[in-house]
């Protein structure tokens, strides 16, 4: 039998799947979490998709049902009717609050994390003759991007005044919106790259716009990832990542969503900006 199904969804507790005596522990874990986040009076328990419920497992959910009650609330049931069979055989309508139902309620879809308002002002990489902040090819100086997005992105504000500017980019909490080609590893970074065409490709494309814009301002990007148009293709940077170490390399190429293709002294990594903490310019 599949492990049980519990999410919680605003202020009330979803319960999907047959609910068997080896699920005792999860269900417990899950209405003890449950009441300790939501207030009494509002909890709710929806156990309508639950065709199953052995009575070892209502005696679970009478147990916290008695701690609600100390609290001066009963804990609200909305029930199948194979649920309302079991509890009322252990007369459960003494702490719980029962709601019959003849067909399952349609659960919600999970909603996503709110959205944070992030910026990404005047990223430019420093001039290599004269070490002072240049204009990136067809880009104005004082241009910049801002916006929002609910996805995991730095806030990025570079000022390059100096050869080596060192500004934070503040993470956001990840969201499952993120596509990426390949799955991330805690530090960002996926091992180096031997040599394909494809990669071949993209370091012999870069040699061609070095000097331009990664993204063009033309090209289509989602929100999230704006930084990424204002780096500069062939320009060196240390990224600074939240967990792992800092690497640095010349930007070849953007691969898809957040990950671009850097040169690390000859070896070709693939980075995810996500992962990024904070970013050098180094020329």
């Amino acid at each position: 039998m599949p492990a049980l199904e519990a999410e919680r969804i605003g202020e009330t507790l979803w319960i999907v799947g047959n609910v068997d005596r080896s699920m005792e522990k999860d269900l417990t874990t899950a209405l003890e979490k449950f009441v300790q986040d939501v207030p009494a009076a509002k909890q709710i328990v929806d156990m309508t998709n639950v065709a199953y419920f052995a009575s070892s497992a209502a005696k679970v959910l009478i147990g916290v049902a008695q701690d609600v009650e100390t609290k001066g609330a009963k804990l609200k049931v909305r029930s199948s009717m194979p649920v309302v069979q079991t509890l009322n055989l252990l007369g459960a309508k003494s702490w719980l609050e029962i709601e019959a139902f003849q067909k399952p309620n349609p659960k919600p879809a999970s909603p996503p994390p709110p959205a944070t308002k992030t910026s990404a002002t005047g990223l430019m990489p420093a001039s290599r003759s004269s070490g002072t902040g240049i204009q990136p090819a067809n880009k104005p100086a004082s241009a910049a991007n801002s916006g929002s997005a609910a996805s995991y992105v730095p806030t990025v504000q570079l000022k390059p005044d100096t050869p080596k500017s060192n500004t934070a980019l503040a993470p956001k909490s990840p969201s499952s919106g993120i596509t990426s080609i390949a799955k991330a590893g805690t530090s960002g970074v996926r091992p180096a790259v031997s040599g394909t065409s494809s990669t071949d490709d993209a370091a012999a494309g870069a040699a061609e716009r070095a000097g331009a814009l990664l993204i063009e301002d033309d090209q289509d990007i989602a929100e999230a990832y704006g930084v990424l148009r204002e780096l500069v293709v062939m320009a060196t940077y240390t990224f600074h990542f939240t967990a792992g170490s800092d690497l640095t390399g010349k930007i070849l190429d953007h691969i898809e969503g957040p990950w671009i293709l850097i040169d690390t002294r000859g070896a070709r990594r693939m980075v995810n900006i996500s992962h990024v903490s904070s970013i050098d310019i180094l020329a």
